[in-house]
């Protein structure tokens, strides 16, 4: 699942009027500013969903001020209700990727001892996911499938057997000291539950071993754009034997700091078929060597051989 921070300067997308008895919210369906709308089945306010009709927009919820998992509390001649509205984004089109980020907005609704009611628009509070759990060095990945020109996200997800698909591994650092990231592997399967046949076609911390067995166009792309992206291409295929041709893809990404060395544990290597040879995106080819290896797990930068 990928995290990203709402944009600076974002429009405000949340708006809650508290009456007597409830607390009305409208939701922008461009909830990130970012202009990827968002499905209303995605949000929900103490368990309470969007009340508004099918299809309309803005997307409503009204919640009664004691319920959909509301707080209370007194401070001094104030009455505050606290709720807290989620988004939480489902897969798009099944596939193991979304494209937009979990959200907190805090709302809260403030009446005085004498029960006036102060129903001023509120701006929300953003708490997203990544910022609340910053302290704990947790970073935010994406994994998304780009357009021919990689431009942006591909508007689909078809592809054809000869297509080269694009994809873009990044990591936000925000708040971080500069981070390079690597794909460590990535594992293709017909299900999204890691269902067989399984073809890993990166391996072997950072190794593209789908152009080496196959002999495809699979490969990192290199230069590096930022150190912080990691663009590849895969070659299309599906599975023989089986009806389906739908390819979930899973990677596990890494990172290290920027002023760091690639080694046998963080490298990007890709396989030339012609020239019957691996190149690291980052230059040093020697750490390639290590993708021939049928070692389970590469030595550390002070071990030296570590295959029987």
């Amino acid at each position: 699942m990928l995290y990203v921070e709402p944009r600076a300067g974002a429009p405000q997308t949340v708006n809650a009027q508290c009456t007597d008895s409830e607390v009305i919210v409208t939701i922008s369906p461009d909830l990130l500013g970012i202009q990827k709308l968002v499905q209303p089945s995605d949000l929900s306010m103490g368990g309470c969903g969007v009340t508004s009709p099918a299809g309309a927009q803005p997307f409503v919820i009204e919640a009664p001020l004691q319920g959909c998992g509301s707080t209370v509390e007194m401070l001094g001649a104030l009455i505050v209700y606290t709720f807290t509205l989620d988004y939480n984004p489902s897969p798009i089109d099944g596939l193991p990727i979304v494209r937009t980020n979990p959200a907190v907005v805090q709302i809260e609704c403030q009446y005085n001892r004498l029960h006036n009611v102060n129903s001023n628009a509120l701006n929300p509070t953003w708490v997203p996911y990544t910022s609340t759990i910053s302290a704990e060095d947790i970073l935010g990945f994406s994994l998304v499938i780009m357009s021919s020109d990689w431009s942006g996200p591909s508007p689909s997800n078809t592809f054809f057997l000869g297509d080269l698909i694009n994809l873009q591994a990044s990591v936000d650092s925000t708040n971080h000291e500069p981070l390079c990231v690597f794909v460590d592997s990535c594992v293709a399967t017909p299900g999204s539950n890691a269902s067989a046949p399984a073809y890993t076609f990166i391996g072997n911390n950072g190794c593209f071993l789908d152009s080496k067995l196959t002999g495809s166009n699979s490969q990192f792309m290199s230069p590096r754009v930022a150190q912080s992206v990691m663009q590849f291409q895969l070659d299309a295929f599906r599975f023989y034997g089986l009806t389906t041709s739908s390819i979930f893809i899973t990677c596990h990404l890494k990172v290290t700091l920027v002023s760091a060395n690639v080694d046998p544990l963080n490298k990007d290597c890709s396989y030339n078929s012609a020239l019957s040879q691996w190149s690291s995106v980052d230059g040093d080819n020697a750490v390639c060597s290590y993708c021939d290896t049928s070692c389970a797990n590469p030595p550390s930068l002070q071990e030296g051989l570590w295959c029987p």
